[in-house]
């Protein structure tokens, strides 16, 4: 058995789930068909077959779980039961792993030739051995944890030996090839989907992955709370928040203890008090000042931290009071605790203790079998966490089949398996996590770096600032890896100055990105600036334009209004006119007539006569009377009948016209 069969296994059942839609059932049928059609062996038990898929496949599977794929075999009547074992009954069905070999092989290929080329850009000289090696180490990682329901902690039969810089090979290649979008990415979870289908091997009891959560509360955690939080990095949020997601799909409930969250909160409080203390470190730190969160962003993340995670499902429930009747041995599990968790304090020590006792009060005194059965469960990031509640729980009815503590990736890994169609992304993103981690120096190796620029800022080789650097940094942190590869000792004293080098060369190179883009925005916002005000010169231009063009209608609206008054007054003017000629002509026709006639009778051309009446008489005398004051009148006025006339027709004239202009014009 190679680690490369174990791939090759791997990538088959993804491949194969893919195209049949089995089910878990069934995962184990086309390498068991093959077994018995190329490696026969003497006697077919659940026990041989299994020892045959570890063999040729690389696959570790519970015989429980090859019984129930004999079984199946029974049913369809390819083998029959004898004296306790089975025997080919009729004609196998044809393997057809050999053309699956080959689709997997696509995949392997990929990933163990941008395996070699990584390593080889990091200093190493890797076969295709050492890569495979390499990417099965880093797929072991991947164990379901702390449920005795499964069987094993995971189906790879044999973890090869790994480093710390194999790790980080790995998930150097795995983050460069997911920002680039390569096909080997893809590859890559092609692999960690078939392990975690191979997982469900595990579980003797298949069945229950098709129940839901529905009688389940997950307790979780200080980091996942963080995590969801986004305090600890983008991909560990995106993680969290897929887990989160799923279970709340399959029917489970969330919550935090109370403790918890004051927990958490206590970490962000000490986040905030420390972020600019070059001597302090840690996950939310490293983080904020990577993210250049402000401290205000801190305190409020801490201030709201209930009403955030109410948002999300998750629901703060209170600490249960201590039972004596459900307590577990506290000292006994402290010293267990000791031996798997390195703690800071005491306090962290307490509130994982604390978490272990509230829920086996929660359970009271269930014996659950399954996971989907437990009633309540504590989620954590921490391997050792975990391993040490189980240990401490083998012996205790409640916690004998299934654990106080699980990891989130069990869980991830157990709800994925449930669901897979639901959360499709949430196995690239655990290995997203699973290599952020990995690309972090570990506790030890960071304790060492600290101890060697203490003794340089000590000695006065290095000053203060370059203290800082050294330890806030995060291009100082990248180059620690780079140089290290994770590994201890390949921390020297001369790697501290390199490492100084490549930071302050990266600090001003960042600066001078920073000093660009400060540019470029002024730059940017000069030319909007420009270009608002030529808008603006634009708007008032075509502005002043519309006003001109009213001013310019509404002259040409006077000019007419001014020509049509004229016309109506020219009109009214010349029926003013004839109206004063008709008036004036009334009068001059009969005062010509009576001074004519006056004239006549007083040069004694016309007379009464003898017979005429006294009214003739007196009516010819006032002619000539009116006759002679009018010559009177005239000499002294020197006014003549015309004159008289003509200012008569004025008179008329400009009366008439004021009344017709009145007349027409609007009350």
């Amino acid at each position: 058995m190679t680690s490369s069969q174990t791939l090759t296994s791997l990538a088959i059942l993804k491949v194969d789930l893919d195209s049949q839609h089995r089910n878990y059932v069934d995962y184990l049928g086309p390498f068991v068909i093959d077994i018995l059609n190329n490696n026969l062996p003497a006697i077919i038990s659940d026990a041989a077959i299994a020892d045959a898929l570890s063999a040729h496949f690389g696959l570790k599977v519970p015989t429980k779980a090859v019984q129930h794929v004999l079984r199946r075999l029974q049913k369809r009547r390819i083998l029959a039961p004898e004296n306790g074992t089975f025997k080919v009954t009729s004609d196998l069905p044809a393997s057809n792993l050999g053309q699956l070999r080959q689709q997997a092989k696509i995949h392997i290929d990929s990933v163990i030739n941008a395996l070699i080329t990584t390593a080889a850009e990091h200093g190493r000289v890797w076969t295709t051995d050492d890569a495979t090696n390499a990417a099965t180490a880093f797929l072991s990682k991947f164990t379901v944890e702390c449920l005795r329901t499964f069987i094993f902690r995971t189906a790879l039969p044999v973890l090869p030996a790994t480093t710390s810089s194999d790790l980080y090979v790995v998930s150097k290649f795995l983050t460069a090839a997911q920002e680039r979008g390569d096909a080997a990415f893809d590859s890559f979870i092609v692999l960690v989907k078939g392990l975690m289908y191979s997982n469900a091997l595990l579980c003797p009891d298949l069945e229950s992955l098709e129940k839901k959560f529905q009688d389940v509360t997950f307790y979780l955690d200080t980091p996942i709370i963080l995590n969801l939080l986004g305090l600890q990095g983008a991909e560990a949020k995106r993680s969290a928040d897929e887990l989160i997601a799923l279970i709340i799909k399959l029917k489970g409930s969330l919550a935090v203890f109370s403790h918890t969250v004051v927990e958490s909160q206590h970490v962000l409080t000490f986040a905030a008090t420390n972020l600019e203390n070059p001597r302090v470190s840690g996950k939310v730190i490293e983080e904020a000042r990577r993210s250049r969160v402000k401290l205000s962003d801190l305190i409020l993340a801490r201030d709201s931290m209930d009403d955030r995670l109410r948002r999300m499902q998750v629901f703060v429930r209170k600490s249960p009071d201590y039972t004596s009747d459900y307590q577990i041995d506290e000292r006994a599990f402290e010293s267990v605790l000791a031996e798997e968790v390195y703690y800071k304090g005491d306090g962290a020590l307490l509130n994982d203790i604390n978490s272990v006792r509230s829920i086996y009060i929660l359970r009271k005194g269930r014996q659950p079998v399954r996971l989907e059965d437990s009633g309540a469960v504590f989620v954590t990031t921490n391997h050792g966490f975990a391993r040490a509640a189980y240990t401490a729980g083998r012996h205790h009815n409640s916690t004998r089949e299934v654990s106080s503590v699980i990891t989130a990736y069990s869980l991830a890994n157990i709800a994925w398996l449930k669901s897979p169609l639901e959360a499709p992304t949430l196995p690239a993103r655990e290995t997203m996590a699973l290599c952020y981690a990995a690309l972090e120096p570990s506790r030890d190796l960071f304790h060492k770096y600290v101890e060697e620029m203490d003794r340089l800022l000590a000695s006065g080789q290095i000053s203060t600032r370059d203290h800082e650097i050294l330890r806030l940094s995060p291009s100082a942190k990248d180059e620690l890896m780079e140089l290290t590869l994770g590994e201890e000792d390949a921390l020297t004293h001369s790697s501290i100055w390199s490492i100084l080098a490549n930071a302050k060369k990266s600090i001003i190179s960042e600066q001078q990105v920073l000093h660009d883009a400060e540019l470029k925005a002024i730059a940017e916002k000069g030319a909007e600036k420009l270009s608002e005000a030529q808008i603006r010169e634009q708007a008032l231009i075509e502005q002043l334009q519309s006003v001109q063009n009213a001013v310019n209608s509404e002259a040409e609206r006077a000019a007419q209004l001014a020509r049509a008054a004229q016309e109506t007054a020219a009109r009214q003017l010349h029926r003013a006119q004839r109206f004063a000629r008709k008036v004036t002509w009334w009068f001059i026709v009969p005062m010509l007539s009576v001074l004519f006639a006056g004239a006549l009778i007083g040069a004694g051309l016309i007379s009464a006569g003898s017979h005429a009446s006294a009214t003739l008489k007196y009516a010819l005398s006032g002619l000539v009377v009116i006759t002679v004051l009018w010559g009177l009148y005239s000499w002294y006025n020197g006014k003549t009948l015309l004159q008289i006339a003509d200012s008569l027709e004025r008179m008329v004239t400009n009366r008439a016209y004021r009344w017709l202009h009145a007349d027409s014009e609007p009350s």
